[in-house]
């Protein structure tokens, strides 16, 4: 086990993850993740420098992590954490981390079960199937050879996984999946266990006070999850980009402080996709929840939302030059020259305007003033 971040015990609730980036599988045919093992590295990271909730701190990170291979580049920075060894993502080890319920037990589990108010967090990114109702998560020494006894020794159950964690005394749950739910051929007529349960429900002992747990997943059942073979994977760059801002709202806060709740993530991300704020669309593979439960999860320090800035009609961008302003027009928040796409800016929660200066003559254009609020503003010259 690996931890690389522990507060000292505030006595009071906190948040305690479990990170687990699988970058490269040496028995199994399929290809390796270099951005699995980037994403991980990168949510550890965000978890560390940006996660902020007064009422429930950070308490510890965890981490597992399998690099790719070193290439003839050298090894990648990005896909490795800078300052300290980092246990593999073996199954043997996330069964290490996650430890034991009893007293002395120092893991992942029993820390998340110090308090009741504790959020227990997992973030998962690496290969991943599904069968039926049943999602499997493979670990770094998954051998698919049909041969074995059981195959699926390397893997987790997660449907079992996040059941059995009702165990756990921490009442705001929240796992954050990043893995592919389809189901490969060569796992046709097979009728044997998908991965080991970890953590075994009980069902003859259960808390007192209802468990609150989100599961998230990257994607929708039988659909594959995206990855990148320079960056992070799709669905944690798009988590990361919308907890920062565009995911946060302040209609439950009475100090209208902008908050993200655990259960506003797919809604938002196929909004940031389908307007053109990512680069890509989700398509049939949207992110999606398993379960839902709704809290509050975080709170950004300095909210950013993207607004979206296009001429009507767009070939008009070819010859505008666009910036947004303050609605007086003193403070200049961001520019951009002619270009034959929509302009895409984060900016802060504030007042603004948009404006349209044109090369070729054209009489210049203004937006109404108009607020920034999340998840993300769209804005038409005409």
């Amino acid at each position: 086990m690996t931890v690389v971040y522990a507060a000292n015990p505030p006595g009071g609730p906190a948040l305690h993850a479990l990170v687990v980036g699988v970058g490269h599988y040496p028995k199994f045919p399929e290809p390796g993740l270099p951005s699995a093992a980037r994403s991980a590295v990168a949510f550890a990271k965000w978890l560390i420098e940006e996660f902020n909730l007064p009422s429930t701190p950070l308490g510890s990170v965890e981490l597992l992590l399998t690099p790719p291979p070193v290439g003839p580049e050298g090894p990648d920075p990005s896909a490795r954490w800078a300052n300290q060894a980092v246990d593999p993502a073996t199954i043997d080890n996330f069964v290490a981390a996650v430890g034991e319920l009893t007293p002395g037990s120092n893991g992942w589990l029993h820390r998340a079960s110090s308090h009741e108010d504790n959020i227990a967090l997992v973030y998962f990114c690496g290969h991943g199937l599904q069968k039926g109702t049943v999602s499997s998560l493979l670990f770094q020494d998954f051998d698919a050879n049909p041969l074995l006894a059981n195959r699926f020794s390397n893997a987790l159950n997660l449907s079992s996984f996040a059941e059995g964690m009702e165990r756990c005394l921490a009442r705001r749950q929240f796992f954050a999946i990043d893995a592919c739910r389809s189901l490969p051929s060569w796992l046709y007529g097979y009728n044997g266990s998908l991965g080991q349960d970890v953590i075994a429900p009980d069902f003859d002992s259960q808390p007192v006070n209802p468990r609150r747990c989100a599961v998230l997943r990257s994607t929708a059942p039988s659909q594959a999850s995206y990855g990148d073979p320079v960056g992070l994977s799709r669905f944690t760059q798009a988590l990361l980009y919308a907890l920062n801002g565009p995911a946060a709202n302040d209609r439950f806060n009475p100090h209208g402080e902008w908050e993200v709740w655990s259960d506003d993530f797919p809604k938002v991300l196929e909004r940031l996709a389908n307007t053109g704020v990512l680069p890509w669309r989700w398509g049939a593979s949207p992110p999606m929840y398993d379960v839902s439960a709704s809290f509050v999860l975080h709170v950004p320090r300095d909210p950013k939302v993207p607004v979206l800035v296009t001429c009507n009609p767009p070939a008009d961008n070819l010859h505008a030059s666009l910036r947004l302003v303050d609605p007086l027009g003193e403070t200049e928040f961001g520019t951009r020259g002619p270009a034959a796409s929509q302009w895409v800016y984060d900016l802060k929660l504030v007042e603004f305007c948009a404006e349209a200066a044109f090369v070729n003559g054209n009489a210049p254009r203004r937006s109404v003033a108009r607020r920034a609020i999340p998840p993300c503003m769209l804005v038409s010259l005409e």
